[in-house]
């Protein structure tokens, strides 16, 4: 039983490797691609979110992209200056660049996910 489970945790932790490892790069080629397409238009960039550190906005912008179509804007709340302007960005982003940001974000956060599902398998039978 526990060689099968080290088996499982062998695979999770690859995949969660590997997943971290393409999203990283995708995170590049997003940033290259798309990210410097919207900083140099000067009608969006300021309505990128706001960028905490470096290279954050590709973040705003990549959430925006996969979450807020979903989410209920009706609320307004005081916390909106964080978040990047989706119809604007949807207006001037292409479909190629909409499917980089969905790969890329959903991507990073499986791999986010099974990284701190690891570490958990690593604490409690790895003592």
């Amino acid at each position: 039983m526990v060689a099968k489970l080290m088996v499982v945790y062998k695979w999770i932790e690859g995949f969660a490797f590997f997943g971290m490892l393409f999203s990283c790069l995708l995170w590049v080629i997003f940033a290259w691609v798309t990210m410097r397409k919207l900083r140099k238009n000067p009608d969006i960039k300021n309505n990128l979110g706001m960028e905490l550190i470096s290279g954050y906005d590709a973040f705003n912008v990549a959430h925006a992209l996969v979450f807020d179509k979903y989410r209920n804007k009706k609320v307004k709340s005081s916390l909106d200056v964080f978040d990047a302007d989706l119809p604007l960005i949807y207006k001037h982003t292409t479909k190629f660049d909409r499917l980089l940001a969905r790969v890329f974000y959903l991507l990073m956060l499986l791999s986010g996910s099974l990284l701190f599902l690891v570490s958990l398998i690593n604490f409690f039978i790895k003592q």
